[in-house]
């Protein structure tokens, strides 16, 4: 049906928003802009679920949100905004504007977008609260998943390393996750994002990445021989753990800092290898037996260079930052 029946509809009580298993008006303003703007665009919205209750009534089973945001706009309560990425020339000079301050033909436009209207005609007591709830109980996506709709040379890249670490061993038993949710997907978009502003103190959160993604470019071949570097240099380490019948368990938080110290210094450890090898090995050995309460080796004790005292401590707090707020760049810079 059309944007503007819809809106009649609503306004002469034919088509009820609020039904007692409705959630209430929820939606913030930057939600019902956003629906606005994918209306001007043309872009598809999920179809609207109406129960009707009688000859002339229907109760809004599912879509009361996009209703109530058409139904402010053409009241004039809020205005378009024209800097919603992607940015469109169009759309861009109608920001600021309300729907009463539309050009006719903008406005018409807008009056004949359809949406898909489901009428739920026969149904038995109970039936529509239950709908109602198997319709909104879809599994939110990650920012990692949403990013990955947004089509572009980044997504491609990030694609790409995730076939190389699957190809190469670098998986749960190294990193200890799966790539359930594309969680290595967003391990290195984060990466290679540090390694583009180079500086582990850039800010780094979905919103800088979601924006990130939406523009063409991808990363520099810098960048992509760094990565790819880094996922080998993880190869090895999970060949070597092999032939040495030994198991670690990283987390995410520590997966991205290896990554991203194996990648920022490439160039030194390209000719050390093998004294990178050591290093990885007597940090997570000695990690592991402070987190089961074991006394520290004498050899990893002598290799850093301390007492086990102060080993200990600083172990602590690297384990404590890689298991709690283990994104924020004040847990990366300390780990």
């Amino acid at each position: 049906d059309k944007v503007i029946n819809l809106f009649n509809d609503i306004n002469s009580g034919e088509i009820n928003t609020r039904p007692d298993f409705q959630r209430g008006e929820v939606w913030s303003s930057s939600k019902k802009k956003m629906l606005i703007d994918t209306i001007l665009r043309k872009w598809p919205i999920p179809p609207i679920h109406l129960v009707k209750i009688d000859d002339k009534t229907f109760e809004v089973l599912d879509g009361q949100q996009r209703l109530t945001a058409i139904r402010d706009f053409i009241n004039n309560k809020f205005s378009i905004d024209g800097n919603i990425q992607p940015l469109d020339d169009e759309i861009q000079a109608l920001n600021g504007k309300k729907y009463k301050q539309l050009d006719d033909d903008t406005k018409r436009e807008f009056n004949t977008y359809r949406f898909i209207i489901y009428e739920m005609m026969e149904y038995s007591a109970g039936e529509p609260g239950e709908i109602f709830h198997r319709l909104n109980q879809s599994v939110k996506l990650t920012s990692s998943e949403q990013r990955n709709s947004l089509f572009g040379e980044l997504r491609s890249q990030t694609a790409d390393f995730v076939r190389l670490m699957q190809d190469n061993g670098v998986n749960k038993d190294l990193l200890g996750f799966t790539n359930s949710r594309l969680a290595y997907n967003d391990l290195i978009a984060r990466v290679g994002y540090l390694l583009e502003k180079n500086s582990l103190r850039a800010t780094l959160n979905d919103k800088v990445l979601n924006y990130r993604f939406r523009d063409e470019t991808g990363f520099d071949s810098d960048i992509l021989e760094q990565l790819s570097f880094s996922i080998l240099t993880l190869a090895n380490i999970r060949k070597h753990l092999d032939e040495c019948n030994y198991s670690i368990n990283l987390t995410k938080a520590s997966s991205l800092n290896w990554i991203y110290s194996f990648a920022e210094y490439k160039n030194i450890l390209s000719t050390n290898s093998d004294n990178l090898m050591v290093a990885f090995f007597n940090l997570e050995r000695a990690k592991h037996s402070v987190k089961n309460n074991e006394q520290i080796p004498e050899d990893i004790i002598h290799f850093f260079g301390s007492n086990e005292t102060n080993i200990k401590e600083l172990l602590l707090i690297y384990i404590e930052r890689s298991s709690s707020r283990v994104m924020t760049t004040a847990s990366i810079i300390i780990r």
